[in-house]
């Protein structure tokens, strides 16, 4: 069973009963959400048998793409994620609990810690990035490398208008 309409359905809907809220570019938007969605559904299947979820996967990728020792403090480790600080906790705990990532003291600051990818962390990384790389090409099968090209440039299109300064 899918869990959500497919756009062509909310199209249909939006058009008879609230055609005000149905613009033409509203369509390429809910295909977005849509997409997204569906990803990081295959991306969960994809890692589960793993012991990780999704957050689990991102924290372990973003220390990991830091560089050795791998390590950030948990304000950093959160603005490369899409989760808040409350989130991160939780996230933290579970990937402590696995061994996963380790606590070491900031050498800057004595008053904190920093987050560092374990050695375990990395192993079971290594094979959750596998795991995704099946699902990524997965999802770009039939689509030409020109499409591909094409579909990167639409997105970071839309992404800049996102990210627009609104105050100027």
């Amino acid at each position: 069973m899918k869990t959500h309409a497919p756009v062509e359905t909310l199209i249909e809907l939006v058009s008879k009963s609230w055609p005000q809220a149905l613009h033409a570019k509203a369509p390429g938007v809910w295909s977005v959400y849509r997409t997204y969605d569906s990803l990081i559904a295959a991306y969960a299947n994809a890692i589960a048998p793993l012991g990780l979820q999704v957050a689990d996967a991102e924290a372990l990728a973003a220390l990991r793409s830091q560089g050795e020792p791998y390590m950030l403090s948990p304000t950093q480790l959160c603005y490369f994620m899409l989760i808040s600080s409350g989130g991160l906790t939780k996230v933290l705990k579970r990937l402590e609990t696995q061994e996963w990532v380790e606590r070491v003291p900031n050498p800057d600051d004595g008053r904190s810690q920093l987050v560092k990818l374990a050695p375990k962390g990395i192993a079971v990384l290594e094979e959750a990035v596998i795991a995704v790389a099946a699902v990524e090409k997965q999802s770009m099968a039939g689509i030409t490398q020109e499409e591909h090209d094409q579909l990167q440039r639409l997105l970071a299109k839309m992404a800049a208008n996102l990210n627009q300064d609104s105050s100027a």
